[in-house]
């Protein structure tokens, strides 16, 4: 008897992230399908808060990159590379690639108009070679237009060879105008991780039943429908 569990996350991520899961199973019964909904429902909720802790922790980030640029006017503070760089290498590699900020006033062609410091370049600033003004740069265009911090979709990364989010939001000063964004570009290893280790049911003590829990699955699926794990 197949049955079909999705889960919509319903914390901070639920906007940004959704974890689908289908549960088939060779056993019939209202009774079966109840409890296994009833712990698939548990694990996907447990999974959730996984995933909202992290995101949570790397959406500090931008939070103090915005907090240090406050302080420093409209202007690109003179040590903002060197705070890049000092903010990236307090973090394991696996959780950041690269840390930025960019102006909303500055052509992006000026040398100061977008501050990125990657694992690559660190620890001096990377060189801008596209305009991040454009409304397809989901990553500047999404915190600006809905003003609040702002996950992207996946995209690849040619210089770490990796697939990464971006994690961003609008920057203002004191009168509310917005100034730039801040973000960092995080690999989704650790996002995967959680997904692989998610499970429905604990392993069959006998090895006849293993074969009824292969049709059992977790899947992190971007926003816009792109597979990540």
């Amino acid at each position: 008897v197949p049955s079909k569990l999705q889960v919509d996350l319903g914390a901070a991520t639920c906007a940004l992230l959704v974890i689908t899961v289908w549960v088939s199973y060779q056993t019939g019964g209202a009774v079966v399908e109840s409890q296994t909904n009833a712990e698939a429902a548990r694990q996907v909720r447990s999974s959730a808060r996984e995933l909202d802790d992290f995101v949570a922790r790397m959406a500090e980030l931008p939070n103090g990159i915005a907090a240090h640029q406050q302080d420093s006017g409209s202007e690109p503070s003179k040590s903002m590379a060197a705070y890049l760089a000092t903010v990236l290498n307090s973090k394991p590699i696996e959780e950041a690639q690269a840390v930025y900020i960019a102006f909303e006033k500055k052509n992006w062609k000026d040398t100061d108009a977008l501050i990125r410091v990657d694992r690559q370049s660190w620890p001096n600033a990377a060189p801008v070679a596209y305009d991040y003004h454009d409304p397809a740069r989901e990553w500047y265009s999404g915190p600006k237009s809905t003003g609040e911090a702002y996950i992207s979709e996946p995209f690849w990364d040619a210089g770490s060879s990796k697939t990464l989010i971006s994690v961003s939001k609008p920057v203002y000063d004191e009168r509310g105008g917005l100034l730039g964004v801040a973000g960092a570009d995080i690999p989704l290893d650790n996002m995967r991780t959680i997904v692989a280790h998610f499970r429905l049911r604990a392993p069959p003590a006998d090895a006849e039943r293993v074969d009824r829990l292969h049709g059992e699955y977790g899947f992190l699926v971007s926003r816009g429908g792109k597979l990540i794990a």
